[in-house]
């Protein structure tokens, strides 16, 4: 029998641990009791600004076209939205087509769009560029909707501050019960909704907008800036980032000075399924390394964070310190469990252990209250939820030290990066031309681009940290580091776009440099001024500031091209005192 009379053992415990168990449960009763009592979603208004039938677009970007997306097909067509759009490959095209024309036989509503290759973000970017209407909604092909989600995500948009608007989620099953891995996954989620809520009651931040279902004011995504370095976002200037667009997302609002916010009611909650075998470690691996890039890029570089929804931030600095607490106790309490006689003689290392274990159940099944309201029975897989967060506290650290991996992971051509898939461009609203799935890049800000609010460039700049550099600064933090490359990580091969910075002639270009200069766009105008596929009807000579007329389709000089980039550079911007980089690559406008 487990005798608890001598309590004495808590003083022989590093008081520092006893003060880490205390700031961690107080930190998440804090944030219970704000879930709980404080937040209250925002309700519907009588006479609406918007409606779902005129001001909804919902985009799915998918490769699968099984019995689950025609389950959440025929939910989103509950919701009454003006149209979906389902951005695809041209593989999956026929049988997506198949199924929408037998959830709207009259094609009325939804349509199927094709991108010549796998990869996410550019299919959101499609979709993005062919929506007509204020509100864009990003969703999975697996999400379960109820049929009055649209209505009260909407609500949150009467107040024109807010740029994005997230939702609770529920997990289930993708068979007829859970597995132990779908309940791992209810449990997380369980926790993220208490989470969200609270940032979102405190400060009006959000860690993350999931991908699962958000929606977005149109005029935001339709900013060829965004779209650009959305499209071209690298860690450590080489690896492009596939996954994290929801992350991504979620961090431009917070640097371009949109608000966000959490619809978290039953009639705003979505279900969603997982992984239901070992594969569910594998989604955790990819989400834990985009938080730990997203996260970093947030609070030490862009750190505009900081200062918008503090709470949040340290919501999310505090994550950083998640696997150090979870491994500290166990491996204290088992320290002391074999070297009793530091404790005294009265301990025996089964009673040292065993009270240990009695108190991590206890406190546990007390954390996640809020889950077993709903399914009581997960309470009996609160032992495997306690060995799997000490698994998930070392996975956390590896991954910390990976995150040069940025592939998919757990769906087979989402990343394919050396056999694109050919596909109908004609559909695809991500004009590129026949050498642009080899690169993947998007157009810049155009001098049409119609812009709403404050969505405004903050350029992050000089932060091509080294590695010695990061390993200095994040160590005094959480012990270890990875360097981040800025958000408009610069491509060293050519690259083509159909959608000219500057459509038109000289004088137009002229009316455009101070905007472009005032906005920090120096490096990017430049380029994309080199990218052109319709060349500019004036160019500079290098060798005199004298105007050449010059035909469609030439090329910039080989044998001086630097000179004229600088000679172009300088002229467009006179006003800024900002030197022209040295390492532009000379591109061929007239590809064969």
């Amino acid at each position: 029998m487990l005798y608890l009379k001598n309590l004495n053992f808590a003083s022989k415990v590093p008081i520092e641990i006893g003060f880490v168990g205390i700031y961690r449960w107080f930190w998440y009763l804090f944030k219970l009791v704000v879930y709980l009592f404080v937040y209250k979603p925002m309700k519907p208004r009588c006479h609406p600004e918007f409606s779902p039938a005129k001001d909804v677009t919902i985009v799915v970007p998918t490769i699968d076209h099984g019995k689950e997306f025609e389950e959440a097909l025929m939910t989103w067509l509950a919701c009454d939205p003006s149209e979906i759009i389902v951005v695809t490959i041209e593989a999956a095209r026929a049988p997506l087509e198949l199924i929408a024309r037998r959830c709207d036989p009259e094609s009325q509503v939804v349509r199927v769009i094709t991108v010549p290759k796998a990869n996410k973000r550019l299919q959101m970017i499609a979709g993005i560029n062919e929506t007509k209407t204020d509100i864009l909604v990003f969703c999975d092909d697996d999400v379960i909707w109820p049929s009055t989600l649209l209505t009260w995500i909407l609500a949150a948009f009467e107040n024109p501050k807010i740029g994005g608007v997230g939702t609770s989620q529920t997990a289930i099953p993708l068979g007829k019960r859970f597995t132990i891995w779908e309940i791992l996954a209810a449990y997380r989620i369980s926790i993220r909704n208490v989470e969200i809520c609270a940032t979102t009651a405190v400060d009006g931040g959000v860690c993350c907008l999931s991908g699962r279902t958000a929606a977005y004011r149109t005029d935001i995504l339709r900013d060829p800036n965004f779209q650009y370095n959305f499209a071209n976002e690298f860690w450590v200037k080489k690896y492009h980032q596939h996954s994290g667009d929801d992350k991504f997302l979620t961090r431009w609002l917070h640097s371009h000075h949109w608000d966000t916010w959490i619809q978290a009611c039953p009639q705003a909650d979505i279900k969603s399924t997982f992984k239901d075998n070992y594969k569910f470690l594998l989604q955790l691996l990819r989400w834990t390394r985009n938080s730990w890039r997203s996260d970093i890029k947030s609070i030490f570089f862009e750190r505009q964070i900081w200062r918008r929804t503090p709470f949040t931030a340290y919501t999310m600095a505090d994550k950083f310190f998640n696997p150090i607490t979870l491994l500290v106790g166990p491996v204290t309490v088992f320290y002391y469990a074999f070297h009793q006689s530091e404790l005294g003689p009265n301990y025996s290392t089964g009673e040292i252990i065993g009270t240990y274990v009695v108190w991590l159940l206890l406190s546990r099944a007390i954390k996640y209250l809020p889950h077993f309201i709903h399914r009581p029975q997960d309470v009996l897989a609160v032992p495997i939820w306690l060995i799997f967060s000490w698994y998930f506290a070392i996975m956390k650290i590896y991954c910390l030290f990976t995150l040069h991996v940025t592939d998919w992971g757990t769906r087979k051509g989402a990343d394919d990066k050396e056999t694109p898939v050919k596909g109908s461009t004609a559909d695809s609203a991500v004009n590129l031309t026949a050498d642009a799935s080899q690169h993947e890049l998007l157009p810049i800000r155009s001098s049409s681009s119609s812009l709403s609010g404050r969505s405004h460039l903050t350029s992050v700049k000089g932060s091509h940290l080294n590695l010695l550099q990061a390993l200095v600064v994040c160590s005094l933090l959480c012990c270890c580091a990875i360097p981040v490359s800025a958000a408009t990580a610069l491509p060293k091969s050519s690259f083509y776009t159909s959608n000219a910075l500057v459509d038109g002639n000289y004088n137009e270009m002229v009316n455009n440099r101070n905007y472009f200069a005032s906005n920090s766009y120096n490096r990017q105008v430049v380029l994309a001024l080199a990218k052109l596929r319709k060349a500019c009807d004036k160019t500079l000579a290098a060798s005199n500031e004298t105007i050449y007329s010059v035909t469609l389709k030439t090329r910039l000089p080989a044998s001086n091209n630097t000179k004229d980039y600088y000679s172009l550079a300088r002229y467009f911007f006179p006003d800024t005192s900002e030197p022209v980089p040295n390492d532009l690559p000379y591109v061929d406008l007239d590809p064969e």
